[in-house]
């Protein structure tokens, strides 16, 4: 338990004292509710620091999501989405494909959602809304190279000394992002608390994940690199959002004339 008057930089510190012993997990026993489809799903998640994450979900046998990251990449894709494509996205594209298409998630701001990436003390203002509350906010702020001011907040249980959710607001105030945890367990071999039940919202692409998560694999002594490796859909060509930008103002900018 943390004093309601914690500072901000003992805060920091008690948070990271789980975080930076984390650097990557997985569980291959992960069921999931996603919007627009009326049962559950069967899944796998798997998290490495800094940028690799995926999470794949199937009905019997048939695969119906594959929502990814790695080091060069991310990209989505959903067999009941009305977008016939596996978006990909390269991560120096991510702010220009964001104009054009409210993507289903960011993924900077992910991987510090699931408790890989380490916070930083002068990245954030404390904000006590409610004096009489056991919880806290982190906030943050930074403006995107299209001077865009995007908002994140960490709301923090100081009687549980835990993040309990992570919001992100666009230069609107609306929020793009939200990510809740829930059924908090302690791994015995590391002594690394992890959240066994994650919601994750993004409203404005209208999509939402539940992840009910079993067993975990904490540090686990290797990921096999393909688990990152981005495979074909059969049905479903890629698309390079960023390089379909690119062409299509390209077009704009140069239109072709007819002699």
């Amino acid at each position: 338990m943390l004093s309601p008057e914690v500072r901000k930089d003992e805060l920091v510190e008690h948070l990271n004292r789980n975080i930076t012993r984390l650097y990557s997990w997985q569980s291959t026993a992960v069921k999931i509710r996603a919007s627009g489809f009326p049962m559950s799903l069967d899944g796998t998640i798997a998290v490495e620091s800094p940028r690799n994450f995926r999470v794949r979900a199937k009905f019997l046998t048939s695969e119906e999501a594959d929502f990814g990251s790695s080091q060069e990449q991310f990209w989505f894709w959903m067999r009941r989405s009305e977008i016939k494509n596996v978006i990909t996205v390269k991560h120096e594209d991510a702010e220009q494909a964001q104009q054009v298409l409210q993507l289903p998630f960011e993924p900077d701001w992910l991987m510090q959602a699931l408790g890989v990436i380490p916070l930083v003390p002068d990245e954030f203002s404390l904000i006590r809304p409610d004096l009489s509350s056991t919880e806290v906010r982190l906030v943050s702020e930074h403006t995107t190279a299209r001077e865009e001011r995007i908002q994140k907040v960490l709301y923090v249980d100081t009687c549980l000394g835990r993040i309990t959710r992570q919001v992100l607001y666009d230069s609107r105030n609306r929020l793009v992002a939200q990510a809740v945890f829930g059924n908090h367990e302690l791994d015995p071999e590391t002594g690394i608390t992890m959240p066994h039940l994650i919601q994750l919202d993004w409203p404005q692409a209208e999509m939402s994940l539940r992840l009910k998560i079993g067993p975990i694999d904490v540090n686990p002594l290797e990921i096999p690199e393909q688990a990152w490796e981005l495979r074909d859909v059969p049905g479903y060509p890629r698309i390079d959002l960023g390089e379909q930008i690119s062409k299509n103002r390209n077009r704009s900018q140069n239109p072709r004339r007819d002699d």
